[in-house]
């Protein structure tokens, strides 16, 4: 019988999100002011241009996370628009060395002792949920990273049955 859990969080829309969205409203505005008193063919452009990049940043505001542990293989996608999925990272249970909470000690003094481990974050972003962010340390072919996950009461109590020897508190 397969262990089995999963989780879904929503990102928090970061600074260059909303950049991306008050520029693409900017420049419709300053479309139209083109349109009515310059010259109309480019402000249709403009406008065009501009509708289509609202668009795109409207798409790419919502964002979640799903993670998938099955066994202590774990699954990452990245969810954009409630419609498209997209697999972003995929770790076994026996590439993992540690998992150890992200706020802790032990985390701190592993970033330090590993100045080139690539850090990847797969939270939610919201830094008030961080003691629920744990950090996966993983080492592949020479490669030493921590990925970042923020887990719920099912996933968490998967973690630790699956990764026992590993999770530290």
């Amino acid at each position: 019988m397969d262990n089995y859990a999963e989780h879904i969080l929503e990102k928090k829309i970061g600074t260059s999100q909303m950049l991306a969205m008050i520029g693409a409203i900017m420049l419709t505005i300053s479309g139209v002011i083109v349109l009515w008193m310059i010259k109309f063919g480019i402000g249709v452009i403009i406008i065009a241009v501009g509708a289509f990049l609202i668009f795109v940043a409207k798409e790419n505001m919502s964002l979640e996370y799903e993670y998938e542990f099955t066994n202590g293989d774990c699954d990452i996608a990245k969810i954009i628009n409630k419609a498209s999925r997209k697999e972003k990272y995929k770790f076994s249970a026996g590439e993992v060395t540690r998992v150890l909470p992200y706020n802790s000690e032990k985390f701190q003094n592993e970033l330090d002792v590993n100045a080139k481990m690539h850090v990847l974050d797969y939270t939610s972003g919201y830094e008030e949920n961080n003691e629920n962010w744990y950090a996966f340390i993983t080492s592949v072919a020479n490669e030493d990273k921590a990925i970042i996950l923020e887990l719920n009461e099912k996933c968490l109590e998967h973690v630790k049955v699956v990764y026992r020897q590993k999770f530290e508190k």
